[in-house]
C-alpha cells in the first residue's frame, strides 16, 4: 500500500469512528473504542478505580550487561510458559466480522436478539426492519445509524482491496513465513466477505431508502425524552446543548452505558467545570469501562493535572486498566509511554500480551488486523533489543500472568466471544 493509500485507509477509519463518537458522545475528543462491555470488573463499587493509589515515579532501567546478547536461540532456551502454547489461529476458522465492534454495544443497548442474528447472516434489511418496528426507541435509531456507517466503511474497504489484492512489501516486513501465509489468505477471505457485504448493503439501500431520516422523524414525534432529542436532533446541536441533554438523559434513566459515555465526555473536556463534574460522576460509576479509563488517562495530560483529588493518580494505571481489556489505543499509548520512560521490560510484557490476543484471532476490526499485528511485532523487536536475558525472563513471566488473568476478559470486550 502506498503512503497515500495508507493515509486514506487511516482517514476512512478515523472518519468512521468520529461519526460513531458524534452519535454516542457528541464529542470529537475521544478514543477508538467507546463501548461499555459486560465483564466481571475487578474495580470496587463507589471507589474511583485506582486513581488515588500512590505510585513512585518510574526510574529508567539500566543494564549492567549488554542487551545485545539476546538471540532467537536465547529465547528458545527459556522455560516454556502457558502463553507460549498460543499459536496463530487457523485462518479458515476465523470469521470476517465487519460488525464485531458493534456486538457488545448492541447487547448493552438491549436490542431485540433478532437484530444480531440477521447481522450475522448478512440480512441487513431484516435487521433494520426490526429496529424500525419501535420508532420511539432512541437506541434503535442509534443502531440503525451505526449499521449504515459500517456499510460505508465496508464499501471503502472493498475498493481498497480491489486495488491492492496482495500484501505489499512494507506489510510483509515484520512477518515470518507462516504469518505471511496467514495474512495473505486472510486478505483473500476479507475481499470475498467485503463483496458479499457490499451487496447486502446495496440491498438495504434499495429496499429501505431514507430509513434513517424516517426513523429520526418518527422518534422526535413520539418521544420527548432528552435522549430522543440528542439522537433525533444531533445534526442541529452544538456540543454544550448535546452535553446538557445527555446529562438530563442520564438523570431520567441512569444506566451504565450513559454513565460511562457522559463521564468520558466530561473528562475529555477543556472546561475545568466539566472535568470536575466528570470526576464526581466517576466516583459513583458502579462499573467504569475502558472508555472511562482512556478518558482519565487523557485528562491526566490536561486539566486533571491541577485537580487536587487526583494528584496521586497516574496515566500508567489508567492505561493499564484499559489495556488489560484489550484496548488497542491504550496498548499503543502504554508502549509509547514505556519507551519514553525506558521501561523496556514492561513494554515487552504488555506487547507480548497484545500479540497473544491477536494470535487467537481477536482483532479489533478486519480492516486493521494486519496493521495492528505488524505494529506489535515491531514493538516487540525494539524492546527485545534492550533487554538482558534475566530481564527477558521476568518480562515473559509478567506477560504470562496478564494472559492468564485477562485474555478471556479482553476477548469479551473486543466482541470476540
Amino acid at each position: 500500500m502506498s503512503q497515500t493509500q495508507q493515509n486514506n485507509t487511516d482517514n476512512s477509519k478515523t472518519t468512521r469512528w468520529v461519526l460513531v463518537i458524534l452519535l454516542l458522545l457528541l464529542s470529537v475528543a475521544s478514543y477508538f473504542w467507546l463501548y461499555n462491555r459486560p465483564i466481571n470488573s475487578k474495580v470496587e463499587h463507589k471507589t474511583r478505580p485506582p486513581a488515588l493509589v500512590e505510585r513512585q515515579p518510574l526510574k529508567k532501567e539500566t543494564n549492567a550487561n549488554s542487551p545485545t546478547s539476546i538471540t532467537k536461540e536465547t529465547v528458545q532456551t527459556l522455560p516454556v510458559l502457558p502463553i507460549d502454547d498460543v499459536k496463530l489461529t487457523d485462518v479458515y476458522d476465523l470469521p470476517i466480522d465487519y460488525f464485531r465492534e458493534l456486538r457488545s454495544l448492541f447487547r448493552q443497548l438491549n436490542l431485540p436478539p433478532g437484530v444480531q442474528v440477521y447481522l450475522d447472516s448478512g440480512d441487513l434489511v431484516s435487521a433494520i426492519r426490526i429496529l424500525q418496528s419501535q420508532p420511539e426507541n432512541p437506541y434503535h435509531l442509534l443502531a440503525n445509524e451505526l449499521i449504515q456507517i459500517t456499510c460505508s466503511a465496508i464499501v471503502y474497504d472493498g475498493r481498497y482491496l480491489a486495488e491492492t489484492p496482495n500484501l505489499e512489501e512494507h506489510e510483509k516486513k515484520e512477518l515470518n513465513e507462516s504469518e505471511l501465509e496467514f495474512f495473505s489468505r486472510f486478505r483473500t477471505r476479507r475481499s470475498n466477505a467485503s463483496l458479499r457485504m457490499q451487496q447486502n448493503c446495496n440491498d438495504l439501500e434499495i429496499a429501505l431508502p431514507d430509513a434513517i431520516e424516517k426513523q429520526r422523524a418518527q422518534l422526535l414525534a413520539r418521544n420527548q425524552s432528552a435522549l430522543a432529542q440528542v439522537f433525533g436532533q444531533m445534526r442541529d446541536l452544538n456540543k454544550q446543548q448535546a452535553q446538557n441533554l445527555l446529562l438530563h438523559a442520564f438523570q431520567e434513566s441512569p444506566n451504565n452505558f450513559l454513565g460511562n459515555s457522559l463521564t468520558a465526555m466530561l473528562l475529555m473536556s477543556d472546561d475545568p467545570l466539566d472535568v470536575q463534574q466528570g470526576l464526581a460522576l466517576l466516583d459513583n460509576l458502579p462499573q467504569p469501562d475502558e472508555t472511562v479509563f482512556n478518558a482519565m488517562a487523557y485528562c491526566l495530560q490536561k486539566l486533571c493535572l491541577d485537580n487536587p483529588s487526583v494528584t496521586q493518580s497516574s496515566r500508567e494505571i489508567w492505561l493499564e486498566k484499559a489495556a488489560e481489556l484489550g484496548s488497542n489505543g491504550a496498548l499503543r499509548q502504554l508502549s509509547q509511554f514505556y519507551e519514553k520512560e525506558g521501561q523496556w521490560q514492561k513494554d515487552y510484557a504488555w506487547q507480548t500480551y497484545h500479540l497473544t490476543i491477536l494470535k487467537t484471532g481477536c482483532y479489533a476490526s478486519p480492516e486493521n488486523y494486519l496493521q495492528e499485528y505488524s505494529y506489535v511485532k515491531k514493538r516487540l523487536k525494539l524492546s527485545l533489543e534492550q533487554l538482558t536475558e534475566e530481564q527477558l525472563s521476568n518480562s515473559r513471566k509478567v506477560a504470562n500472568q496478564l494472559f492468564l488473568d485477562h485474555l478471556e476478559q479482553a476477548q469479551t470486550w473486543r466482541g470476540c466471544l
